[in-house]
């Protein structure tokens, strides 16, 4: 079925569960994934991404794009919404059309580094409206706002970043404390701050979102309520 609607007129695709994006980029986190499509989250391929599943096993719930780097005819049995407007990119498009209580995207960095900032560009433009973690070859990162609590053991590293000045209020948990601090691009940086060992807390002004990174092996830690990392490492 394919469905040529204005996905901005078309009603969202809802979900109930963790959602899985796959894009057109460099595809890490192939442990990661098998884990969670094994747990039963849905997959939507995101135009080229989608030719990454044309594989047994992993049957896309829908295709989502442009069709300007998808191989349609390959997904001709599956559910394909056409979204032609250029003003955005597919990934935008994507985050617009799905409701979901949570989405891990894959395949959306790495490569052309113009796509990796694109990929901040929407997690930035969508923050407080998706609960979204972008994964890469060795790490994850989410957006949050306000305050943040999750557990590593120490020496893990964990960076912070601010897309905007950002003034954190306190922490706790961390080698090097944020209390007081004024984080920003072309100002200054959270890089490889480290976890002492247990709670972690940062805590930012009110309506400032700043980007968390950790391993991808540790991505339980954004989501420490996600049911379907159960079991992973």
């Amino acid at each position: 079925m394919r469905s040529r609607r204005d996905y901005r007129s078309r009603p969202a695709l809802r979900f109930d569960r963790l959602v899985l994006l796959v894009g057109g980029g460099t595809f890490y986190g192939e442990d990661l994934f098998g884990h969670l499509v094994s747990s039963g989250a849905p997959v939507v391929g995101v135009d080229g991404g989608g030719d990454k599943l044309r594989g047994p096993g992993c049957q896309p719930s829908w295709i989502v794009g442009d069709q300007d780097s998808t191989l349609i005819s390959s997904h001709k049995r599956m559910n394909y919404i056409e979204m032609m407007s250029q003003e955005e990119s597919d990934f935008e498009k994507c985050l617009s059309l799905i409701q979901a209580p949570r989405l891990a995207a894959f395949g959306f960095t790495g490569g052309r580094i113009d796509h990796t900032i694109n990929a901040l560009h929407a997690l930035y433009r969508f923050s407080g409206k998706r609960d979204l973690v972008l994964i890469d070859q060795t790490d994850a990162l989410c957006l949050r706002e306000g305050s943040m609590r999750f557990s590593l053991s120490k020496g893990e590293r964990v960076s912070i970043f601010a897309f905007r000045p950002t003034r954190f209020l306190r922490s706790y948990g961390l080698a090097y404390s944020l209390r007081g601090l004024e984080l920003g691009f072309g100002e200054r940086s959270g890089l490889s701050n480290e976890a002492t060992g247990g709670d972690v807390l940062i805590e930012a002004e009110r309506g400032a979102p700043y980007l968390i990174v950790v391993d991808q092996r540790r991505v339980s830690a954004l989501w420490p309520t996600e049911g379907a990392l159960d079991g992973w490492a």
